[in-house]
C-alpha cells in the first residue's frame, strides 16, 4: 500500500525554524475521528512561545497549530452527526496528539469536539473561534460553574475581563453578556468601540492598571476573569467583593487575600472528557449559529503554510490587537 503523504509545516530540533515538509504521513481517522482538509488555520501565542520558550514540545519532529476550519474529507467508526463536505472548525486541545495539530493539510480531530460552521461564517473567521471560544467557555462554565443559560439574577452583578482585546477576552465578554452580566473589560482604548460592540458595558485603560483596578472595584465585580498573567491576576483581584472569584487563564497571583477564590482553567478538559467537550461544542456552536456570539475580527495572510512563520513573528512583536492572525492554506 503506497502511503499517502501531506504537506506539514515541522519543528525538527529544540528552538529550532519551523520547515516545510511535503511528504509528511497523511493520518486516518480511528473510531470517533474525523479527518479535516484544512482550509484556515488561526494562530495562537502559544504556536511561537512553545518554541521559544522550550515548552509543550514532547517529541521531535513536532507540529504545532491549534485551531481549524475546513471540510470533512474522511469520517471514522460510529461517528454521528457529519457527513463528507461538511463545513467545520476545530479546536485542538489535545497538545500531545500531534495528528489533532492544525500546521498541516489534514487534521485528526474527536468528532465531540468539532463543530459545525454557520453558513453566514467564512472559513477565514472560522479558524478563530477554537480555542479561544474553549478557554473562555471553560472558564465560565465549569471553573466558575456559571449556568449556560441566562439568568436574570445575574443582571446586578458585574464580570471583569483583564484583557478583553485578547481572543479568550473577546469571546468571554460575549459569552458573560449572553449569561446576563454587567461587562467591565480592561483593554487598549484604541479597541473600546469594538469591545462595546460586543457587549462591555464599560472599558477600563490596560496602560493605567491602579486606576483601572480602583475604578472597577467601585463596581462591586462578583468575579473577574484575567486573561493576561500574574501582574494583573493580582490588579483584578483586588477589585473583587468579599467572597468573589477570580479565573487566573494564564498565571495565579501570588498572594490571594481570605475569601477570595482563584480557579485555574482545566482546558484539557475538552478532549479528555469528551461529554463535556461535546456539550460545550454544541452549546456554543448554537450561539453561533443564532448570532448570540461572533467570531472575533481577524487578519487573513495568504501564502498556505509557508506563511505560518510571518504571522508568529507578528504576534511575538506585539503587532496584533484586538483580532485574530488566520493563514489560508487554500489561496
Amino acid at each position: 500500500m503506497t502511503l499517502q503523504v501531506q504537506q506539514a509545516l515541522v519543528l525538527q530540533e529544540k528552538k529550532g525554524q519551523l520547515v516545510l515538509i511535503d511528504n509528511w504521513p497523511k493520518q486516518k481517522p480511528a473510531k470517533g475521528e474525523i479527518l479535516i482538509q484544512n482550509v484556515c488555520v488561526g494562530l495562537n501565542p502559544i504556536d511561537w512561545k512553545s518554541i521559544v520558550y522550550d515548552f509543550g514540545v514532547h517529541s521531535l519532529p513536532w507540529i504545532n497549530g491549534r485551531e481549524t476550519a475546513g471540510y470533512v474529507v474522511e469520517i471514522g467508526e460510529e461517528v454521528q452527526g457529519f457527513k463528507i463536505g461538511d463545513r467545520v472548525f476545530a479546536p485542538s486541545t489535545n497538545y500531545r496528539d500531534i495528528r489533532t495539530s492544525t500546521f498541516q493539510t489534514y487534521s485528526i480531530a474527536a468528532a465531540e469536539n468539532v463543530g459545525l460552521i454557520p453558513d453566514f461564517i467564512t472559513f477565514d473567521q472560522a479558524a478563530a473561534i477554537g480555542v479561544g471560544l474553549v478557554t473562555s467557555g471553560t472558564a465560565i462554565y465549569d471553573s466558575l460553574k456559571i449556568s449556560m443559560e441566562p439568568n436574570s439574577a445575574n443582571s446586578d452583578k458585574w464580570i471583569l475581563v483583564w484583557g478583553g482585546s485578547s481572543i479568550v477576552g473577546i469571546f468571554t465578554i460575549q459569552l458573560a453578556k449572553y449569561a446576563g452580566f454587567k461587562v467591565a473589560a480592561v483593554a487598549s482604548m484604541s479597541n473600546r468601540q469594538y469591545l462595546r460592540s460586543i457587549g462591555a458595558d464599560i472599558i477600563f485603560d490596560r496602560y493605567d492598571p491602579v486606576t483601572s483596578s480602583q475604578y472597577a472595584k467601585t463596581l462591586g465585580i462578583s468575579y473577574a476573569i484575567d486573561c493576561v498573567g500574574a501582574e494583573t491576576a493580582t490588579y483584578a483581584l483586588q477589585t473583587l467583593v468579599p467572597n468573589g472569584e477570580l479565573v487566573a487563564i494564564v498565571k495565579a497571583p501570588r498572594q490571594v487575600p481570605p475569601g477570595i477564590t482563584v480557579h485555574s482553567v482545566l482546558l484539557k478538559k475538552f478532549h479528555e472528557d469528551l461529554v463535556y467537550g461535546n456539550k460545550l461544542i454544541t452549546f456554543t456552536s448554537q450561539l453561533l449559529h443564532t448570532k448570540q456570539i461572533i467570531p472575533p475580527r481577524v487578519e487573513k495572510l495568504v501564502g498556505g503554510l509557508e506563511k505560518i512563520p510571518h504571522g508568529l513573528d507578528k504576534l511575538s512583536s506585539n503587532l496584533v490587537s484586538g483580532r485574530r492572525i488566520v493563514v489560508s492554506l487554500s489561496e
